[in-house]
């Protein structure tokens, strides 16, 4: 049928009935109501979306369908309602994207407070992380790697030359850590944000603070139990002839005996690990199973 001869039905018509058991999208229902015609359609798929209640019927119930056909043609004030529906702008894209994006941010903003069922794996982000103990943990988790600054100013050399490294060999380098805001509601919420902080001190501490500050509870200090005991006794060193009782001890223990230390920073807790050659592995697969559990 010509769109023309179409048109002029529909402008004729007083009454456009649809008893569609299904539409993808309706288009013939919004194609009557924009050439001016009261439409009245079936109680079911994108229609109820188009249509309200009252103008909407059973399409499987032949019935339905007849009292909804002689309500439509001698009902006048439901008939004026139809026809107000009729002649109304319709929404533009603009409108409609931003009906979309307001349910996205909604379902990402209830996302983001629990876990999803779907996930097996758990899903972490790791901050300045040792390229080596992130491609261990990417064996037990999926895993998202960042730096351990928002721009990358503070980079040390090596950590530069191995973001280079990565690259040129086609790995992937790390992302920026101002993205995360970004990605973690993407991501379903990251189960654990894991920072690297090699002997709990140091600006890689001060990152580890904001992102506490930001996702507590979360956020997990990751250092290596023998590079805080050599910081430790390196502290220590230069006290050597004060009394035992005025040294400092080790964080976590009542007086310098050996046990995973305190993290004061509120919202993140610590966890040790051993970074030898043979010890990746064991690392790696203890920060995804204490993730896996939530047990940080």
């Amino acid at each position: 049928m010509p769109e023309e001869v179409l048109v002029s039905l529909y402008q004729c018509a007083e009454l456009a009935v649809f008893p569609s058991l299904y539409e993808g999208y309706g288009l013939p229902v919004v194609e009557s109501m924009a050439c001016g015609a009261p439409t009245m359609a079936g109680d079911n798929s994108s229609l109820q979306e188009i249509l309200p209640r009252d103008a909407r019927f059973q399409p499987a119930d032949p019935g339905a369908i007849a009292e909804a056909i002689v309500r439509g043609l001698t009902d006048k004030p439901f008939r004026e309602r139809l026809m107000a529906l009729a002649n109304q702008r319709p929404p533009t894209w603009e409108a409609v994207a931003d009906k979309a994006a307001g349910v996205f941010e909604e379902l990402l903003r209830k996302a983001s407070r629990y876990r999803p069922g779907w996930r097996r794996r758990p899903q972490l982000a790791l901050v300045g992380v040792p390229s080596a103990l992130a491609d261990a943990v990417a064996t037990y988790a999926n895993v998202d790697r960042y730096e351990a600054t928002a721009n990358g100013a503070h980079k040390g050399s090596g950590e530069q030359k191995g973001n280079e490294r990565d690259a040129a060999e086609g790995g992937e380098a790390p992302l920026p850590l101002s993205a995360l805001p970004k990605i973690d509601p993407w991501r379903g919420g990251y189960d654990a944000i894991i920072g690297w902080v090699p002997a709990l001190a140091g600006r890689e501490a001060k990152v580890v603070e904001r992102l506490a500050a930001e996702w507590p509870g979360r956020v997990v200090a990751l250092f290596d139990q023998a590079l805080l005991d050599q910081a430790l006794l390196d502290q220590d060193r230069p006290s050597q002839d004060r009394p035992s009782q005025d040294r400092p001890s080790q964080p976590g223990t009542a007086g310098g005996g050996s046990s995973v230390p305190s993290f004061s920073t509120p919202g993140a807790r610590a966890l040790a690990v051993s970074t030898g050659p043979n010890d990746w592995e064991e690392a790696a697969r203890k920060v995804a199973e204490a993730a896996q559990a939530r047990a940080f």
